[in-house]
C-alpha cells in the first residue's frame, strides 16, 4: 500500500465522539492527563501525552509518547557510518534507505534536493494536516472549534507516516507536497463533505516515497516501494514483493498472488493476504478458487476444507472428485472414475489426467507461454488464453507505463488504457497502464476520471464521457460537483438547496445530496416531519439524531454535545478522541473505549495506546525504532 492510500483511508472515515462530565484531577486521572475540555485521557497517544493528571501535551512532529512524556525516537545525534551521519530525525537516513536525507537538512549520503534542504518534511506534514482541517473551516463544513479535534484525528490516523518519516523510512517530495497542500487550501467548497477534502492534484499521489529496500526492516507498508509490503513480526518485519506467501495481494484477487496461492480477504485484514491452499479442517472461502488444495473442497459452516471422494466413491453431492479421478454421472448415479491418459478421447478437461488438458477433443500436453490458443482450457495451469494477444499468458500485474491487455496482463493499481480485442479473432491492440482520461475506452463507470461516466459496458465498450444532468452514474465521482448520483435512478441529479426537502430515498437523504457543502440532510430541531438540507447544529442546539449535529458533536438527550472522552457514548464506525468506539459490556450503546494495549485487535492507529495499528496482522504493536 502506498502512503497516499493510507492517507486516503483516513479521509473516508466519518468521525463522531462524546465527553465525560467527571472533573479531571489526581483523584480521577492518576495515570493519565487532562485535556483542554477537562476530561481525563490515557496520556499515551501523540495527540494527548501526559501522566499524573498534568495537562495533556501534543507531541512535536519527530516525537513519540512514551511513559507519559514526548520524546524523539531513535538516536538523538552523532549517528554512525551505517546511519548516514546525524540522527534519523534530522536527515541522516540509515543503511536500509541508503543514507539519504529523510526529513530535511543536507543531501549527504545520496539524498536529493527534492527530499532534503529547504522546507523540512516535518513542516510539510504539519502544513498538510492544517490545510486538511482549515479548508473545511473556511468552507463552513465544520466549525472553527472543531479544527483542533480534526487535526488530532488526522495526526492519529497518519501516525505510521509520521514515524516512517522520522525514522528515515519514508521521504516527502517537497515540490509535490507543496503543490498538494496548495490544492487542498484552494479546493472548491462544493467538493467538500465534512472534513473530507478531495485530493485530486497529482502532487498528492506522489508526495510520499517509501525508501526501504526489499529485504530490509520496515515499520509499516508505507515505508516500502510500490509493489512491496511490510510483513512478519513487527520488530523483524521486512519489505518483500506483494503476492508472496503471507504478504498482501496486489489487487485483492488470486491473480495478484504467486502461482499456487490464493487471496484471503477475511478479517482482520480484508485487503487480502496470499495464503497456501488448505487441507482437511483448514478455513476456506467457498467462492474463492484455490482456497483448498487439489484433493479438497470448501463446504460447511464455518467453511472448512473437506476431502473429495476418490476412485469408486459416490460423487453425487460434490460433483467433483480428487486429482486422480473425475465424476461420471449416469442417470441418478455419480461415481469417481480414473482420469484418462494422454492421447485418449475426451469431452472436457476434468476427464484428462494430471498435467494434460482436453485439446481438440484429445487429452494432451497443455500449451505453454506465448503459444497460440483459442481457449484458456488449452493453456497450462496459471495461464489464460489472452483475448488480445491470442496466446497463452501467465496471469500478472504490471506497473504504470507498461503494456497491458486488460486480461491476463493486468495493471497494478491503475487501468489498462485502450487495449482492444480484434473482433475477427486475430491479434488485438495492446494498451498501456495508467489512469483513464476523458475520451479513453472503458467498459464501466468506475475507472473513469471525476466528472465523467462510461458511455458503454462490458458487452459494448464506450468512452469516458463528460457528465451532465441526468447522465448515467455509479457514484458521485461520475457526476459534476453541482450534482450527485441518485441511487434510485442511477443518474446525476441536481443537489438540494438549503431549506429544501431531501430526496425520498434513504441513501440519498444524506449530506451528499445537499448543494451547500456544510449542510446536512436531517430533521434539524425536530419540529419538521420532513428531512431537509440545513446547516448542522452547533453546541447545545436541539437535535434528533447525531447527523443533526456538527463535526465532533453528538446528539445526547436531544441536545448537541461535545464528544470524545473515554467511557462516553459514540456512534458505530467512528473514531473517539482516544481509543476506539466499542460495544458496551452490558450490551448497551457503544462507548469510547480506552486505547488498546499492544497485541490487541485494531482497525485504526487511534485504537492503540502505542498509536500504531499493524494493518498486516490487525493488532496494536510497538513501533520499532
Amino acid at each position: 500500500m502506498t502512503p497516499f492510500r493510507a492517507m486516503c483511508a483516513v479521509l473516508s472515515v466519518l468521525l463522531s465522539v462524546s465527553c465525560s462530565s467527571a472533573k479531571c484531577g489526581p483523584a480521577t486521572c492518576p495515570s493519565g492527563c487532562c485535556d483542554a475540555a477537562g476530561a481525563c485521557q490515557a496520556g499515551t497517544t501523540i495527540s494527548a501525552c501526559g501522566t499524573a493528571a498534568t495537562a495533556c501535551s501534543a507531541c512535536a512532529f519527530s516525537e513519540v509518547c512514551t511513559s507519559g512524556s514526548c520524546r524523539a525516537p531513535g538516536e538523538t545525534g552523532g549517528g554512525t557510518a551505517s546511519s548516514g551521519g546525524g540522527s534519523s530525525d534530522m536527515g541522516g537516513g540509515n543503511a536500509n534507505t541508503g543514507g539519504g536525507t529523510a526529513v530535511g537538512g543536507g543531501a549527504a549520503g545520496g539524498g536529493t534536493s527534492s527530499t532534503g534542504g529547504g522546507t523540512t518534511s516535518g513542516q510539510l506534514y504539519t502544513d498538510l494536516i492544517n490545510a486538511l482541517c482549515q479548508r473545511p473551516v473556511d468552507c463552513g463544513t465544520i466549525s472553527a472549534a472543531g479544527a483542533a479535534q480534526c487535526q488530532q484525528l488526522y495526526a492519529a490516523g497518519l501516525h505510521a507516516l509520521k514515524i516512517g518519516i522520522s525514522a528515515g523510512q519514508i521521504a516527502i517530495n517537497t515540490a509535490n507536497a507543496t503543490a498538494c497542500v496548495a490544492a487542498v487550501r484552494n479546493a472548491p467548497c462544493n467538493s467538500l463533505r465534512g472534513i473530507t477534502v478531495p485530493m485530486t492534484d497529482p502532487g498528492c499521489s506522489t508526495m510520499f516515497q517509501g525508501l526501504v529496500r526489499p529485504g530490509n526492516h520496515c515499520d509499516s507498508s508505507e515505508a516500502c516501494g510500490d509493489g512491496y509490503s511490510c510483513a512478519g513480526a513487527t520488530c523483524t518485519a521486512v519489505c518483500a514483493a506483494k503476492g508472496t506467501l503471507n504478504h498482501p495481494c496486489r489487487n485483492g484477487f488470486n491473480t495478484a498472488c504467486d502461482t499456487g496461492l490464493w487471496c484471503d480477504r477475511e478479517p482482520p485484514t480484508y485487503a487480502g493476504l496470499c495464503r497456501a491452499p488448505g487441507t482437511a479442517g483448514s478455513s476456506c472461502q467457498t467462492f474463492v478458487t484455490g482456497s483448498c488444495g487439489p484433493d479438497y473442497t470448501c463446504s460447511g459452516l464455518p467453511e472448512t476444507c473437506v476431502r473429495l471422494p476418490t476412485i469408486g466413491q459416490n460423487c453425487l453431492s460434490t460433483r467433483k472428485c480428487d486429482s486422480v479421478s473425475y465424476c461420471q454421472s449416469v442417470l441418478i448415479n455419480s461415481t469417481c472414475i480414473t482420469r484418462k491418459n494422454s492421447g485418449s478421447a475426451c469431452a472436457s478437461a476434468e476427464e484428462c489426467g494430471f498435467s494434460t488438458v482436453c485439446r481438440n477433443r484429445v487429452c494432451q500436453s497443455p500449451l505453454t507461454r506465448d503459444q497460440p490458443c483459442t481457449a484458456s482450457s488449452e493453456c497450462a495451469s496459471g495461464m489464460a488464453c489472452d483475448s488480445v494477444l491470442r496466446t497463452c499468458q501467465p496471469y500478472r500485474d504490471v506497473d504504470a507505463g507498461l503494456p497491458c491487455t486488460d486480461d491476463a496482463i493486468d495493471c497494478n493499481g491503475t487501468s489498462c488504457r485502450n487495449a482492444l480485442v480484434n473482433a475477427d479473432g486475430g491479434v488485438g491492440t495492446l494498451g498501456v497502464c495508467g489512469e483513464l482520461v476523458q475520451g479513453d475506452r472503458c467498459t464501466s463507470h468506475y475507472p473513469c476520471p471525476a466528472g465523467t461516466y462510461c458511455s458503454g459496458d462490458f458487452a459494448n465498450p464506450g468512452q469516458c464521457t463528460a457528465a451532465g444532468l441526468s447522465t448515467p452514474c455509479n457514484d458521485d465521482n461520475n457526476c459534476r460537483l453541482a450534482e450527485y448520483c441518485s441511487t434510485v435512478t442511477r443518474t446525476c441529479a441536481a443537489r438540494i438547496a438549503t431549506g429544501q426537502v431531501c430526496p425520498a430515498s434513504a441513501h440519498d437523504s444524506s449530506a451528499r445530496s445537499c448543494a451547500v457543502a456544510g449542510d446536512v440532510c436531517s430533521f434539524g430541531s425536530g419540529s419538521s416531519m420532513e428531512l431537509r438540507c440545513h446547516p448542522p447544529g452547533a453546541l447545545t442546539d436541539a437535535c434528533v439524531y447525531d447527523e443533526d449535529c456538527g463535526f465532533a458533536l453528538s446528539c445526547v438527550n436531544r441536545v448537541c454535545v461535545a464528544s470524545g472522552a473515554t467511557g462516553t457514548g459514540c456512534i458505530a464506525n467512528s473514531l473517539c478522541t482516544s481509543g476506539g468506539c466499542e460495544p458496551s459490556p452490558d450490551g448497551g450503546p457503544k462507548r469510547c473505549a480506552a486505547p488498546r494495549p499492544e497485541g490487541k485487535a485494531c482497525t485504526y492507529n487511534n485504537d492503540c495506546a502505542t498509536g500504531f495499528c499493524d494493518k498486516v496482522n490487525g493488532v496494536c504493536a510497538a513501533v520499532c525504532l
